[in-house]
């Protein structure tokens, strides 16, 4: 018998998944993100998508990097995949990478907390939580907001020009800054 379409929402027969390559995955969860949620998809669409082995977490986000491990890739589901690509969207599009100095746990998590609740509103469900998040926003990726937070700290944001929003003595609590 051959494949007709499924009115059940699928767009391909069960078992097909298997079938695909994990990158070919990622691309499909995505045009399908667009077509769900069209502002969501288009910010995805900028995200650079990549498939590691041995990644050390299961999911990395970055200003413009989404890294999936390719055992957690091979394994999740279309609904977790659209998840990861519309919650690292989400990060680049508020700037969550673009952090005030120091704490940077502490803003990860409050980041997380907000992108979550925004999913949330929208139908989205977040994977279980034994799934791990790291992002790749300090440390050794400082093409990814690191040198922002530096400058910021320093007070001079270039040779000339002071921190824009910066006041000498008056301290800025980072939950206060989530977008």
């Amino acid at each position: 018998m051959p494949w007709r379409p499924s009115t059940t929402g699928r767009s391909r027969p069960r078992g097909a998944d298997r079938a695909l390559g994990t990158m070919e995955r990622l691309e499909r969860a995505r045009r399908d993100l667009a077509r769900a949620q069209p502002v969501l998809g288009r910010l995805a669409s900028f995200l650079r998508l990549s498939v590691e082995p041995d990644l050390g977490a299961d999911v990395e986000t970055g200003a413009q990097n989404l890294r999936i491990d390719a055992h957690y890739a091979a394994q999740a589901s279309e609904v977790e995949l659209r998840f990861w690509l519309a919650h690292a969207a989400l990060h680049a599009a508020l700037l969550h990478f673009d952090a005030p100095p120091g704490h940077p746990q502490a803003w990860s998590q409050a980041c997380d907390e907000k992108v979550d609740r925004l999913l949330l509103a929208l139908g989205f469900s977040p994977p279980a939580p034994a799934v791990s998040e790291r992002h790749a926003w300090w440390g050794g990726a400082a093409e990814e907001g690191g040198e922002a937070a530096m400058r910021r700290a320093s007070g001079v944001t270039s040779e000339e020009q002071p921190a824009a929003g910066t006041r000498t003595g008056e301290a800025r609590q980072w939950r206060s800054r989530v977008r």
